[in-house]
């Protein structure tokens, strides 16, 4: 794959991170491509998350949580209804 290639990919990555969160509420003030990981000989970009105030990070992490238990009582509901 080609660098502009590899960097629109990165870029839309970044951009569905983004509205996800935004989709939940959060927003990481510093979330954008990594310049060093497009430099050098074998450049692989990347999305850096970067840096939040604990309130933002304490919200992340509430979301993330909603999410899991969402996900743990799905499996639980649909293994419970393939039972014998």
């Amino acid at each position: 794959m080609e660098l502009e290639s590899m960097i629109r990919d990165a870029e839309g990555a970044r951009d569905e991170l983004r509205a996800a969160l935004l989709g939940v509420g959060v927003v990481l003030p510093t979330l954008r491509l990594d310049a060093a990981s497009v430099a050098g000989e074998d450049p692989r970009p990347l999305v850096e998350l970067g840096r939040c105030a604990p309130d933002v990070a304490r919200q992340l992490a509430a979301v993330l949580r909603r999410c899991a238990m969402h996900s743990t009582y799905e499996r639980n509901r649909q293994g419970a209804g393939s039972a014998p």
